[in-house]
């Protein structure tokens, strides 16, 4: 029987604020991220253009970002493990780009290549429900902002250690590296870069921001990507757009449904007029952005300097606050775990509160709104295949709780 603890119950208070007009600049060229704290302002301003690889620090993560504003491309190579001395580029002008997603973090380019009915593939490599290791399966060719190319395998990740190896396609240079998620404790993301072999500790604490400003890649229309500035959420802070009236006269909707896509403001705030050769602002698309603890902003553009000088320009006004009732723990209740055919929960907060699952490769396989009370919840498993998932649980207060499901036939 697993129980999960969490922290003390909240509830909402309306809280206007006056309204700031701030500014942050991702500097010329957009070269840099500007991480962004609501409360407290700009917390980092990092240059974007020192990595090639991010993965994923989270106690279940096994995401593998590219830097794809910096021009790092992503291929699965049509080679085995076995043919990893021969690997060639042979026809890659016919291979399919892989990319990071714009919607979710823990989408990655090197999970993007997974077969969906399989939940234990990951993209990069395979779950072991015994060993609880990720074996890679793939090799892939990345190629680099200079336009040289490398191969690369992700070999495991294992006891919170990713193990990969890069060269050559000519087989000299060959180099195999360890991340121990150890090291990045509390952040999204460690970081590599592939041309001067350097492991990177770039990002703020995760709690410490809650909007990154800067340039990513982004599926304009299918099979066609490309790369725009804007903002982009954190883990755990959800927002919703009102696009009805201009920002100053936008008030906050207590029945509005907050979205989990990190571009949910994204770049579209924005468009740019050839005629003019100037972007104009969208004054009508106005966001309301509720943070991890529980408070709401709202935030309306005001000015773009585009490439020139990277700055950009928004108003900011805190909406409502989060408050505390209690400082006591609550108790959240799963069995059995591992599970062959059903499991049960019970939670000591009792009403709404959306559950989901998700396979280690993203995929959901359950979200619905569930009424807790005195009755422990029952959900069948019985269709899903072996592996390992994540169960998550988001009360209407804003409190999250998420753990490890394993199911074994």
């Amino acid at each position: 029987m697993k129980k999960t603890l969490l922290s003390a119950s909240l509830f909402m208070m309306l809280a206007t604020t006056a309204q700031v007009d701030d500014q942050v600049s991702v500097q010329a060229g957009y070269s840099n991220q500007s991480y962004y704290n609501l409360e407290n302002g700009e917390v980092e301003n990092i240059s974007n253009q020192d990595w090639d690889l991010g993965f994923d620090a989270s106690s279940f993560g096994s995401t593998i970002r590219i830097n794809g504003a910096n021009g790092i491309e992503l291929f699965v190579a049509p080679f085995t493990i076995a043919d990893w001395s021969t690997i060639d580029t042979a026809g890659m002008g016919s291979w399919t780009s892989l990319i990071d997603s714009d919607l979710d973090w823990s989408k990655g380019a090197f999970n993007a290549d997974f077969d969906s009915n399989n939940p234990s593939d990951l993209g990069w490599g395979e779950y072991n429900s015994i060993t609880h290791f990720v074996i890679g399966t793939k090799t892939f060719v990345i190629k680099l902002n200079d336009g040289s190319v490398k191969k690369i395998l992700i070999e495991q990740l294992g006891s919170g250690t990713y193990t990969f190896k890069y060269g050559n396609l000519d087989n000299t240079n060959e180099i195999t590296e360890t991340i121990a998620k150890a090291d990045y404790v509390e952040k999204n993301f460690s970081y590599y870069n592939l041309t001067t072999s350097a492991e990177l500790d770039r990002e703020p604490l995760t709690n410490a921001w809650d909007i990154v400003f800067g340039k990513y890649i982004t599926e304009i229309y299918p099979g066609a990507t490309y790369g725009v500035t804007g903002a982009l959420l954190n883990i755990g802070v959800t927002a919703y757009k009102d696009a009805n009236v201009e920002t100053s006269s936008a008030d906050l909707d207590v029945n509005a449904t907050y979205s989990e896509e990190i571009n949910t403001i994204g770049y579209n705030w924005k468009s740019f007029n050839m005629s003019s050769f100037s972007y104009i602002l969208d004054d009508s698309a106005t966001y309301f952005i509720k943070t991890v603890e529980g408070d709401v902003w709202k935030i309306g553009f005001t000015g773009f300097g585009g490439s020139a000088n990277g700055n950009i320009d928004f108003t900011k006004e805190k909406m409502a606050s989060a408050g505390v009732y209690e400082n006591s723990e609550i108790t959240v209740t799963t069995y059995p775990n591992p599970v062959t055919n059903s499991f049960n929960i019970e939670s000591e907060i009792t009403g709404e509160a959306i559950v989901s699952l998700h396979a280690m490769n993203g995929k959901q396989v359950l979200n619905e709104t569930a009424n807790f009370n005195a009755t422990p919840l029952t959900y069948a498993v019985d269709h899903l295949n072996s592996g390992l998932y994540v169960l998550t649980i988001r009360y209407e207060n804003g409190q999250t709780s998420s753990e490890k499901i394993i199911i074994t036939k």
